[in-house]
């Protein structure tokens, strides 16, 4: 189904958009809140300012779409296809964005509170500053990621791998590392979730079941 129509309305809500081609509409300040858009084509889309609340966008393809501040809250994005998009700053609390691909999306200060994760890409994406508390990321891969000052705390994050990922004055207090992988990942200034892991203090052992680490991140000169 292709859409040709969509810039002379605005409101969508609950609309069924099934399997619909929207690549590259302009689609600013739309409300698209409750609508099916299951496997919908939302590529090159402009979605700014969009409302997506409990939108159905699961298997969506959202690859380079332009998110900026829409409110995703609640959204089911499942397995959807969001590498390369923008999301700079929007709401996706409660999203259920599981096995879903958003390599090298731009997540800039976006709100991902309690955000369903499991098994989700992330790699080479920007968290810079993102808000990823109690956010469910077991199994998620976020190599290479920037979560520089990103809001971890609470976040579950066992078994993922963060290999690489820049986690420069990140907070993690309260985030379930349980078998994550932090091989090679940058840790400065970083709070983590227990005090003796913390970056300059010298570290004998991992107190986390199979964490697994790379010492030398925390290494410190011995006075």
């Amino acid at each position: 189904m292709s859409i040709t129509f969509v810039r002379l309305l605005s409101d969508f809500t609950g609309f069924y958009f099934q399997a619909a081609n929207l690549s590259g509409t302009t689609l600013i300040n739309v409300n698209f809140s409750e609508a099916n858009l299951y496997k919908a084509l939302l590529n090159y889309a402009d979605l700014s300012y969009a409302d997506l609340y409990q939108a159905y966008l699961r298997e969506a393809d959202l690859r380079e779409a332009n998110l900026f501040k829409a409110k995703l809250n609640e959204a089911n994005l499942m397995l959807s296809n969001l590498c390369g998009a923008s999301l700079w700053k929007a709401t996706l609390c409660n999203a259920n964005l599981w096995a879903a691909s958003l390599c090298d999306a731009d997540l800039n200060e976006a709100d991902l509170r309690k955000a369903k994760l499991v098994e989700a890409s992330l790699i080479g994406a920007n968290l810079f500053a993102a808000n990823l508390s109690e956010a469910k990321l077991w199994g998620a891969s976020i190599g290479e990621a920037n979560l520089t000052q990103a809001n971890l705390t609470g976040a579950d994050l066992r078994w993922a791998n963060l290999s690489g990922a820049d986690l420069t004055e990140a907070d993690l207090r309260g985030a379930n590392l349980d078998n994550a992988n932090l091989t090679g990942a940058k840790l400065d200034k970083t709070i983590m979730p227990d005090p003796a892991m913390q970056p300059g203090k010298p570290i004998v052992s991992c107190p986390l079941t199979n964490f697994v680490c790379d010492l030398r991140l925390f290494a410190s000169t011995q006075a």
